[in-house]
């Protein structure tokens, strides 16, 4: 059973026997990283957890956090591989993937979030905050070094433009 912060109501995993890893809401879709070793993917449902739907299944390593850009309409994950970090994007709808690039280390994403253009992490290894614009030709990487002397387990934006507009 998985509780989301800020709702009351424990979900149950669709897939109980996988280990999932954070759950997020957008355009009224739950979307997650199923990171099941013999088969990986990047799932989404309706907001009941019904009507499953397979965006993405092939992998460098393990897809280890997924995240939805509202804008866009996007679902963006980082893909874990033993001696680097790929991020790539699929939309929504599971049309159009798009890698973004490798980090290698020292580079250790946990965590993601997109506000306008950037992609952020918690970064494990600098004890801090990263973050790059994937929108770039040349996309150059930047962090905020020893924000904390235990590690960073995530990163949110709090920005109301990041939130989307209540639907009926």
């Amino acid at each position: 059973m998985y509780t989301l912060s800020g709702y009351s109501t424990p979900i149950r995993s669709p897939h109980a026997q996988n280990i999932l890893t954070f759950f997020y809401f957008s355009c009224r879709y739950v979307v997650w990283a199923d990171h099941n070793y013999t088969a990986p993917k990047i799932m989404r449902a309706d907001l009941t957890g019904e009507n499953h739907q397979q965006l993405y299944t092939t992998f460098h390593g393990l897809p280890l956090y997924a995240i939805t850009n509202h804008s866009e309409n996007r679902v963006y994950w980082t893909d874990i591989h033993l001696f680097y970090t790929f991020i790539a994007s699929i939309g929504i709808d599971s049309s159009a993937y798009q890698g973004l690039g490798y980090l290698h280390p020292p580079f250790f994403p946990f965590g993601l979030a997109i506000f306008q253009s950037n992609l952020y992490w918690a970064d494990q290894n600098f004890q801090g905050v990263s973050w790059f614009n994937f929108k770039s030709t040349s996309p150059t990487v930047y962090t905020r070094q020893n924000l904390s002397p235990y590690f960073l387990l995530g990163v949110t934006i709090s920005d109301p433009s990041t939130q989307p507009m209540g639907m009926s």
